[in-house]
């Protein structure tokens, strides 16, 4: 068992090298690049939903390639967006993944909790009823 842990956090360590490189790829591109100097969150609003559908697509297809390719644009775009947004101070990196983070906490508390659900029916429905009474709590 101890083998396969330290299997996963050499993984971890490795996926986190390349989150990290990829940060720091936008951050260079930010200072360098004019045509993203010029962006801003308005102006990039539309890009993960173009690469979401491009994602979706290779996934319909089992164009499994392409979906490597695409998964990383929505990732790429989702983290430049996000950097544009703390360059223009409207949050930061650290508080948008720590929103991310608690809101998966809050609405799972089958698996974070003391909650239990039979089937994936009974995780989707409360899901759904958590995510409603936050937006009704708003």
């Amino acid at each position: 068992m101890l083998f396969l842990w330290e299997i996963f956090q050499s993984k971890t360590r490795d996926i986190m090298k390349e989150i990290e490189e990829l940060v720091d790829i936008i951050k260079k591109t930010l200072e360098k690049c004019p045509w993203v100097k010029e962006q801003t969150i308005n102006s990039l609003k539309d890009e993960p939903l173009n690469e979401a559908r491009e994602l979706k697509e290779a996934i319909e297809k089992k164009d499994f390639q392409n979906f490597e390719e695409e998964i990383g644009d929505l990732i790429y775009d989702s983290l430049l967006i996000l950097s544009i947004a703390e360059r223009d101070g409207i949050t930061t990196q650290k508080k948008a993944i720590e929103k991310v983070i608690e809101k998966i906490k809050r609405r799972k508390p089958w698996v974070f909790g003391n909650e239990n659900v039979k089937n994936s029916e009974e995780a989707v429905k409360r899901w759904f009823e958590i995510k409603n009474q936050e937006k009704n709590q708003k």
